[in-house]
């Protein structure tokens, strides 16, 4: 794992790591809810938007 982000309520966090994926967690389950194959390349950080109704990754491709 590289990144961490917890959802603005903090009841989901959101993960990046080096398998090119972003998970979506259960804060309280400790369960993923969604992997998102996010990327080409690691995932270097990762964020929520205000809401928490959108993921935001950074990837070592070069894309968000």
């Amino acid at each position: 794992m590289l990144s961490v982000a917890f959802s603005p309520k903090a009841d989901c966090l959101v993960s990046g790591s080096f398998d090119e994926s972003a998970i979506i967690w259960d804060v309280q389950q400790g369960t993923a809810l969604r992997v998102l194959p996010a990327h080409a390349e690691a995932v270097w950080t990762v964020g929520w938007d205000r809401e928490a109704g959108m993921v935001i990754t950074g990837s070592a491709d070069g894309l968000m």
